[in-house]
């Protein structure tokens, strides 16, 4: 049973995002990520492949048909503390209705619930309406994490999440990008910061599942159970938070804008990741001493639309990374 009360007052704004033309989003991102990968390819299809199939593990077949995105609390409810846990439950069904798709598929990152887990972890929303596919990365000890099932539709604190009606038919971007030649070791970062460019006076959302594939290892961090001091800074962060490297394939769920939109106050990028060999947690980026063998592959939903449920009445910067 939930703890998320539905008719707990909850803030729920919304602001329509801009959608460029196909070649225009097409040749912008073809330039960005071409000035950090060596081989690049961004085209719009008419279908996607099974995405339930390994190794993409989806809860629905596609990502397509009526996109949209959604911010749901925030990082000033877990950081500097103490985190507010116990009243800011929230749950993934519930969060599409409140984004007016009550059967949307749903993916993407946030907060384990510790009422349902019985500690703070990161969770990997991966839910449709008759398939729940939710993975969590928790700690085990001081030192060790697993990645494992989460059979429950319930988070705490924080969510960014995309939505879709789940199909296979649709446009959707497929990129696929290898042997990363310039600094962005994150291929989202490295695609927000270039759309932030090309884009000054718009907002661009995006949120999809991508794979890293062969050799390529990433980093990923795992939130321990709640800091019992204040966390002030980024540097307490990352004191706090646990860092490990991950082989491949992992399913990266990613959700992203371009910038900010005003009076919203986004996380502007979030990346959790998962798999079936116990790697998974918040995506940072490659770690291959070896370049030419990192190598991705995703497919990625234009949101028409973002929500912001549960905004935050006071705010900061630290932990967004």
């Amino acid at each position: 049973m939930s703890k998320a009360d539905p008719t707990r007052p909850q803030t729920v704004k919304s602001a329509l995002l801009h959608q460029p033309s196909e070649q225009i989003l097409t040749n912008a991102l073809t330039t960005i990520l071409s000035k950090n990968y060596k081989h690049v390819t961004v085209e719009f299809v008419s279908k996607t492949p099974d995405l339930t199939q390994k190794p993409w593990n989806l809860a629905s077949p596609g990502i397509c048909g009526n996109s949209r995105l959604c911010d749901v609390g925030g990082v000033p409810f877990l950081v500097p503390g103490p985190a507010a846990w116990r009243e800011r439950v929230y749950d993934i069904r519930h969060v599409a209705k409140q984004c007016e798709l009550e059967n949307a598929f749903v993916l993407g990152a946030s907060a384990c619930s510790r009422h349902h887990l019985g500690s703070n972890a990161e969770l990997m929303p991966n839910s449709a309406a008759e398939k729940n596919n939710t993975h969590c990365a928790k700690m085990v000890n001081d030192e060790d994490y697993t990645c494992e099932k989460y059979d429950s539709t319930e988070f705490t604190l924080l969510g960014n999440l995309y939505l879709s009606d789940g199909n296979r038919e649709g446009r959707s971007l497929h990129i696929k990008v290898k042997h990363r030649i310039g600094n962005f070791k994150s291929m989202i970062t490295c695609m927000q910061s270039g759309l932030a460019d090309f884009f000054p006076n718009e907002v661009i959302g995006l949120g999809g599942c991508f794979l890293s594939l062969g050799k390529t290892s990433t980093k990923v961090h795992v939130m321990p159970d709640f800091s019992e001091k204040p966390l002030n800074t980024d540097e307490d962060v990352d004191n706090w938070l646990r860092f490990y490297e991950t082989e491949a394939p992992l399913s990266h769920l990613s959700f992203m804008t371009s910038r900010d939109v005003e009076g919203l106050d986004l996380r502007i990028e979030h990346t959790h990741s998962f798999s079936g060999h116990g790697h998974g947690g918040h995506y940072h980026g490659d770690v291959n001493v070896d370049v030419e063998e990192v190598e991705y592959e995703g497919y990625f939903g234009v949101a028409e639309k973002i929500y912001r449920v549960d905004q935050p009445d006071v705010t900061h910067q630290i932990g967004r990374d």
